[in-house]
C-alpha cells in the first residue's frame, strides 16, 4: 500500500509571527515556523521545510537561510545574530527581509 502522504501536492501557508526588530546588537534572535496547513492532518508532522530565498531591501540574501532548521517533525526555526561588524562591514543591512519557506512532502 502506497504512503497517503507521498502523494501530497498543495499547502497552505499559515500566519507566522514576525521576529522582534534588533539594532545589530549580537543577540540572537529564534523565529520558529507555524506548520502549514496540509490537506491530511496525519501527515503535518512529516512535511520538511527548506529556507529556499531571502529577499532585503538591497536585493537577494540567501545566505540568511544558513541559521535554518527542519525539525524533522514537522516544524523548523530560523536562529539569525546581527552585530555591529555585519553593520559595518555591510554583511546585513538595516531593513525588512522576507524569508520564502518551501514545504515538500515526504517522497517527493
Amino acid at each position: 500500500m502506497s504512503d497517503p502522504c507521498n502523494a501530497l501536492t498543495q499547502f497552505v501557508p499559515t500566519s507566522q509571527t514576525n521576529l522582534a526588530d534588533d539594532a545589530f546588537t549580537g543577540t540572537e534572535l529564534t523565529f520558529t515556523l507555524t506548520p502549514f496547513t496540509v490537506a491530511r492532518a496525519e501527515c503535518t508532522n512529516r512535511i520538511v521545510y527548506s529556507c529556499t530565498g531571502v529577499l532585503g531591501s538591497e536585493g537577494d540574501s540567501p545566505s540568511l537561510c544558513t541559521g535554518f532548521t527542519d525539525d524533522g517533525m514537522g516544524g523548523a526555526t530560523l536562529s539569525l545574530t546581527a552585530t555591529e561588524d555585519d553593520y559595518f562591514g555591510d554583511v546585513i543591512l538595516p531593513g525588512i527581509y522576507t524569508f520564502t519557506v518551501t514545504g515538500t512532502a515526504p517522497g517527493s
